[in-house]
């Protein structure tokens, strides 16, 4: 859907109790990676081109890193960055099976994190486990704009976020749960890693022509909780943050 620019779309993320700036969505040009803004647009050992060697070959030219490709700067102005709101440990033990672990619990069902087990999506990613982290944030936008739900780069060699779309404004009643997908080692072999509170978890691209403007908040309102039903479930997370946030390293 095309906005007009005098209406820029919106999107809030919500929750009942404190935010920090390491678990705040943002767009990436606030907090671009630094493997990128530390990368020299010149690739080592190549002098940069000469204002004729831009002209012959249509600005296209071999000596230039991927720091200068449009279509990255395009996509740091576009995408939001969604960090970790918890530490999340994983350990894969040599039969298969695989555990996670989140410092304390939260969510209406005491959980936190929860996972699409392989009957869920049989024949499909059989090199892969799903891990799903959920019950933080509430997501509303302005009605039509859509988002896609992208991997962060580069790869992580444990796990990446699953692409997805979503309507938030249709959506609204419903938990921002993002799933990740665990990459598992080969039987017999052990392995453990984690996700640490306020490492990126995935991109949020906004598919609309106009950027939407970003509200993180505290919502102390609770009759917006009692509205969307969901009051008992988010007041249990108002003792998630009494508690380190961090598991023992």
């Amino acid at each position: 859907m095309i906005f007009s620019r005098k209406k820029k779309p919106k999107l809030i993320f919500r929750n009942n109790f404190e935010v920090t700036p390491e678990i705040a969505p943002r767009y990436l040009s606030q907090d671009k990676p630094s493997w990128f803004s530390n990368m020299p647009k010149w690739a080592e050992g190549m002098p940069p081109p000469t204002p004729r060697m831009f002209a012959e070959n249509n600005k296209h030219v071999a000596s230039g890193t991927i720091r200068r490709c449009p279509s990255f700067g395009l996509f740091f102005r576009r995408a939001i960055l969604i960090p970790s709101w918890t530490d999340v440990a994983v350990t894969y033990y040599p039969d298969g099976e695989f555990l996670a672990q989140v410092p304390h619990y939260w969510g209406p069902d005491g959980g936190g994190i929860d996972n699409h087990g392989h009957a869920q999506h049989p024949g499909a990613f059989e090199g892969y486990d799903n891990l799903k982290i959920l019950d933080y944030w509430k997501l509303e936008g302005t009605r039509g704009l859509d988002i896609m739900i992208v991997p962060v780069m580069p790869p992580n060699p444990d796990w990446e976020a699953a692409l997805g779309a979503w309507e938030p404004y249709a959506e609204r009643h419903d938990t921002f749960n993002i799933n990740l997908w665990l990459k598992k080692p080969p039987l017999g072999q052990e392995r453990e890693f984690m996700i640490k509170r306020g490492d990126p978890l995935c991109y949020v691209v906004p598919l609309s022509d106009t950027l939407p403007e970003i509200t993180v908040k505290v919502e102390e309102d609770m009759a917006y909780w009692r509205r969307i039903n969901f009051i008992g479930g988010f007041d249990k997370t108002a003792e998630y943050l009494k508690h380190k946030t961090k598991l023992k390293r």
